[in-house]
C-alpha cells in the first residue's frame, strides 16, 4: 500500500526529471518516511469538519501538504545532478537543504513527533506542522 501512495511522487520525478524509477522511488520513499507527509495526510482526512468553514479549511491544508511535498523534492534534486541521485543515501541528499534551512526542518520534525506521540491533531496542528516548510517556497525561487 505505501508503495502506491508514493506512486504520483515517483512518476512526477521520472516525468518532470528524467529519473530512472528505482532512483525517484528510493528518493521519494526516503523523503517519505522522514517527513511522514502521506501520515498527515491520513490524519487531516480522518477530522470530520465542524462547518462549510472547516472542510474548506481542510481543503487548503490537503493542498499545502501536496505543495510541500512537491516543493521538497523538487528543492532536493535541484541540489544535485540525475547521476548523483542514483547513489546518494538520504542524508546526503538533505545535506545541502539541511544546512541551508536547519532550524525550519528541525521545527518541522520536532512538531511532527510531538503528534506522532499523542498530541491533539487538529487542523490548527497540521496548519502549524506545514508552516515549518513554508521555506520552501522560498527555496525554489532562489535556489
Amino acid at each position: 500500500l505505501q508503495r502506491l501512495r508514493i506512486a504520483p511522487d515517483v512518476m512526477h520525478l521520472c516525468i518532470n526529471k528524467a529519473m530512472s524509477v528505482s532512483a525517484a522511488y528510493r528518493i521519494a520513499e526516503s523523503v517519505e518516511h522522514t517527513f511522514g507527509f502521506d501520515w498527515l495526510r491520513e490524519r487531516l482526512v480522518e477530522l470530520e469538519p465542524n462547518n462549510d468553514w472547516e472542510l474548506e479549511y481542510q481543503d487548503i491544508l490537503l493542498r499545502n501538504l501536496d505543495a510541500n511535498k512537491l516543493g521538497l523534492l523538487e528543492v532536493l534534486i535541484e541540489f544535485h545532478t540525475l547521476e548523483n541521485l542514483k547513489v546518494q543515501d538520504l542524508n546526503s541528499i538533505l545535506e545541502p537543504l539541511e544546512s541551508m534551512n536547519a532550524e525550519h526542518l528541525r521545527a518541522y520534525v520536532q512538531s511532527l513527533v510531538q503528534v506522532r506521540a499523542g498530541s491533539v491533531i487538529s487542523l490548527t496542528s497540521i496548519a502549524v506542522i506545514l508552516s515549518r516548510l513554508d521555506f520552501l517556497k522560498n527555496s525554489s525561487r532562489t535556489s
